[in-house]
């Protein structure tokens, strides 16, 4: 019985050809227990995968709202600053931009 490879075979169609020889020649009964055992790796390997391509979608979701949000209350100041240039009351901004009254009174302060 040959258990090496010589090394004059030793390719991926011969070390495959090996492996399966070595599995044809095991009793029935670790077959079946490598097939749990493989189902069973399979099966956590794809889960790891789906949570990671999960989390990463998370991620990115999260990221562009942030930056959304970022944008948004940009957009709120540079309105805030521009009414306040034309002298609009600090009330009628912060029900406009949803600032609160507190920071457009920074945006006061900042201007000056």
């Amino acid at each position: 019985m040959m258990t090496d490879i010589p090394k004059e075979l030793n390719s991926d169609v011969i070390k495959n050809t090996f492996e399966r020889a070595e599995f044809t020649s095991m009793p029935k009964s670790e077959q079946v227990n490598y097939h749990k055992n493989l189902k069973v790796y399979r099966d956590l390997v794809n889960s790891f995968d789906f949570a990671h391509q999960e989390g990463k979608e998370e991620g990115i979701e999260e990221g562009m709202q942030k930056d959304m949000e970022k944008g948004e209350k940009k957009k709120a100041i540079e309105i805030a600053k521009n009414s306040l240039k034309k002298g609009l009351a600090i009330e009628i901004i912060a029900s406009i931009t949803q600032l609160s009254i507190e920071e457009i009174e920074a945006l006061v302060y900042t201007q000056q």
